[in-house]
């Protein structure tokens, strides 16, 4: 070795000189003038810097346990898993950089604290919320749920002025929002979300709207003004004597009388009515829906209660009173010597004559439906979802039998001997006695309503078209009359 050059420690004196070399008392490889601990092995000149209660581990109290060496405030020993970077102390928010800023594997990079999936450097802007992260359904919580403040809750993506928390059910189209206006279209898109059943879009579509009786007809007008048309003596619908001066939001028909709900809530009817059936009794108050059948008529209140008034006897068995006494129902049809009504959980209850009309299908607590139509003897139901189905008796018409297989229907029309129902598209279909084309539908017509009489239909296209057809022996069809070009039914029948 050169002149004065030593190791750290060694007992030998290898200089040759006078003397030895300091000693080495701890045996850690360092002598005591560079140990500044020589009875500790674990203290030397660039030993590990440990917590171990302020000891100076590596003899430079520069990088003591206390020592902040990136001058993030914290040290090695009080939470700074890395004391040369001043991004990475206890407590710091975990960002993506690759290091472990808070000093918390739990909670780094990878981490998925909330358990959705995601972390915060995969998508999740809130990882202490399970509902919170990249792609999550945006929803009216306070939250940002998708992460992406573009479509958060007060975000506007389509320019509508609404967002989806303030009655936009899809931004990513300006037709559509709270208070816009309902278009019929073949696509049922709801445009003023208002979340109602496909019946309710019909409603909505337009304001027209027709009912058929035995020899007259009679359509609203966009105002609620009701115009009839057909046989006009005092046994109609169409009557001169017996003529409705109110004007309607909704309104139904039977044979010989109609009943409606005029604009102010109250039942108005005209027509003859047996035994009082066009009669309203004067303490029913204002109601939500009315119907009108052979000899009795029926009502919800707007407290969604029953009341039906009319013939008590044959052939009604006692219909007025064996009315539901229940409350919770949305609309009543009444039939021949029978009505039907829904309630509001989408069941269904029938009474008065109803043997033969197959009214206990329709009672299945587990089944749910949007609408129920009476015919004389057979009733027909759509359950929620669309599906098509009748019961009762099939007739010489097969009124049950030749029902169409359809599961996207929203509005079915029963009547005496012959049927009709409109599907998701618009396309109307009839079936049932066709002795003077009642079932005949025009070809290439879109329909968002229809009403069946005894020998003939009128339906309402969806450009509020009024058409049409069938039996005009007491002008029923009038001015309304449309060549049919697609036969249906039975052919040409014969007369029940």
């Amino acid at each position: 070795e050169a002149a004065g050059a030593a190791s750290p420690a060694d007992d030998e004196d290898d200089d040759d000189s006078a003397g030895t070399d300091p000693p080495d008392g701890d045996g850690d490889g360092y002598v005591v003038l560079l140990d500044c601990d020589d009875d500790n092995a674990a203290i030397h000149p660039g030993a590990t810097e440990v917590c171990n209660g302020g000891v100076n581990d590596d003899c430079d109290s520069a990088t003591d346990e206390t020592a902040d060496g990136d001058g993030d405030g914290e040290s090695i020993c009080d939470g700074d898993c890395d004391d040369a970077n001043s991004a990475v102390y206890s407590g710091a928010t975990e960002i993506c950089d690759g290091a472990d800023n808070d000093c918390d594997p739990s909670t780094d990079e990878t981490a998925d604290v909330d358990g959705d999936g995601a972390s915060i450097c995969n998508g999740d802007c809130d990882d202490a919320n399970s509902a919170v992260y990249s792609g999550a359904t945006e929803n009216c919580d306070g939250a940002d749920n998708d992460c992406d403040p573009s479509t958060d809750e007060a975000a506007d993506g389509d320019g509508d002025g609404a967002s989806i928390c303030n009655g936009d059910c899809d931004d990513a189209n300006p037709a559509v929002h709270s208070g816009a206006t309902e278009i019929c279209d073949v696509d049922n898109i709801d445009e003023d979300c208002s979340g109602a059943s496909d019946l309710d879009q019909l409603d909505e579509c337009s304001s027209i709207k027709v009912t058929a009786a035995d020899l007259a007809s009679c359509a609203s007008g966009s105002n609620g003004w009701i115009s009839c048309w057909g046989d006009t003596s005092q046994w109609s619908i169409a009557s001169t004597d017996n003529a409705t001066t109110s004007l309607f939001q909704q309104f139904d028909s039977y044979q010989y009388h109609a009943c409606g709900v005029d604009l102010d809530g109250n039942a108005a009817c005209w027509g003859y009515g047996f035994n009082n059936a066009h009669i309203p009794p004067t303490d029913l108050g204002t109601i939500s829906h009315a119907c009108a059948g052979d000899q009795h008529s029926c009502a919800v209140t707007t407290g969604t209660e029953l009341t039906c008034w009319g013939a008590n006897g044959f052939p009604n068995d006692s219909l007025a009173d064996n009315t539901p006494q229940n409350s919770g129902y949305a609309s009543v049809d009444c039939g021949q010597a029978f009505s039907c009504a829904l309630h509001s959980n989408g069941s269904i209850v029938c009474w008065g004559i109803t043997t033969g009309t197959g009214d206990s299908a329709f009672l299945n607590p587990a089944d749910e439906y949007s609408q129920v139509s009476t015919g004389a003897d057979h009733i027909c139901a759509i359950h929620v979802g669309g599906t098509l189905a009748c019961a009762g008796t099939n007739g010489t018409h097969d009124l049950v039998n030749d029902a169409p297989n359809w599961t996207d229907a929203v509005y079915v029309a029963a009547g005496k001997d012959h049927s009709c129902a409109i599907r998701s598209d618009y396309t109307l279909e009839c079936w049932g006695w066709n002795d003077s084309g009642q079932t005949d539908v025009p070809d290439g017509q879109r329909y968002h309503h229809v009403a069946v009489g005894w020998e003939h239909t009128c339906a309402v296209t969806l450009g509020n078209e009024i058409q049409c057809w069938g039996n005009d022996d007491d002008g029923q069809v009038g001015d309304y009359g449309v060549a049919a070009s697609t036969p249906g039914g039975d052919g040409a029948g014969t007369s029940p």
